[in-house]
């Protein structure tokens, strides 16, 4: 599943982690690890396009380059580092240092989602994604829903996230 978003740089490809820009409401490449506003991955070949106009005969990228096929949910491939260290099958993904490129989440924070395939460098390279987002909490996930959080312990946290953080009752 993607949607188009509005992106003036004409540059980005499939495979670049994007972030959007708080001041111009734009995509951008992602370039600082662990970033907040991290939205999704430019599409290669997306199976449903989720706001793409009614009736149109062509996708809108094919009449305007600044608008971009962004992966919200499933798979897609990702570029990808060892900056966080080997990602391995499973591992959380968020944006590394490198413009565009994931690695594996270390930090608590916002992540795409869970790598599919392993990567052990050197340099960057590609891993199939399964984009899901939420945050990282050292290794345990909470969707962005806010409904629940499997926690490595065994424990199941029912909870609610709003602007004040978390709150819940823990299931035994």
């Amino acid at each position: 599943y993607a949607e188009f978003f509005y992106g003036s740089d004409t540059t980005l490809v499939p495979g670049e982690v994007v972030s959007l820009d708080a001041a111009t409401k734009e995509i951008v490449r992602t370039i600082v690890p662990n970033d907040s506003n991290i939205l999704g991955v430019i599409s290669t070949a997306p199976s449903f396009i989720g706001n793409n106009f009614t009736g149109a005969e062509r996708l809108v990228s094919d009449v305007r380059s600044d608008y971009h096929l962004i992966a919200l949910i499933g798979q897609v491939p990702v570029n990808v580092n060892t900056q966080g260290g080997p990602i391995r099958v499973g591992d959380f993904l968020t944006s590394a240092s490198v413009p565009g490129v994931a690695m594996r989440a270390t930090q608590p924070g916002l992540i795409l989602g869970q790598a599919l395939e392993s990567f052990e460098g050197p340099g960057e390279g590609i891993v199939n994604l399964f984009i899901h987002r939420g945050w990282n909490l050292n290794g345990d996930f909470l969707s962005l829903t806010g409904e629940s959080l499997l926690v490595d312990t065994g424990l199941i946290v029912n909870s609610r996230v709003d602007a004040r953080g978390i709150s819940g009752l823990i299931d035994l």
